[in-house]
């Protein structure tokens, strides 16, 4: 994946600049979403503002989102999905679930 945070970096300081490395960035990739939910763990991931969720990931990404935000985040997640197709079809489970929770 490539991003490119130039217009951002360009409006800081050189100072605020400093250990910040390159403004474009390629990185890698990981085998397995285990190891993908790894590397989001280090940040509060579970409380970002989803904007979509793949239906083949929607079960596995709820799932996460409940075991490290619990019920109410993963709650905010799906009705904040659930204009999409994915939570119409694939999040039954997980709408239960938080309900009886």
């Amino acid at each position: 994946m490539r991003t490119n945070e130039s217009a951002i970096y360009d409006m800081l300081s050189e100072e605020d600049q400093a250990g910040l490395g390159a403004a474009v960035k390629e990185s890698g990739y990981v085998p397995s979403f285990r190891e993908a939910l790894a590397l989001l763990d280090r940040y509060p991931s579970f409380r970002l503002i989803p904007l979509e969720v793949h239906l083949e990931y929607l079960d596995a990404v709820v799932h996460a989102v409940w075991e490290r935000g619990g019920p109410r985040d993963a709650a905010r997640w799906l009705l904040r999905l659930a204009g999409s197709v994915a939570v119409l079809t694939g999040a039954g489970v997980y709408l239960d679930h938080c309900r009886r929770l």
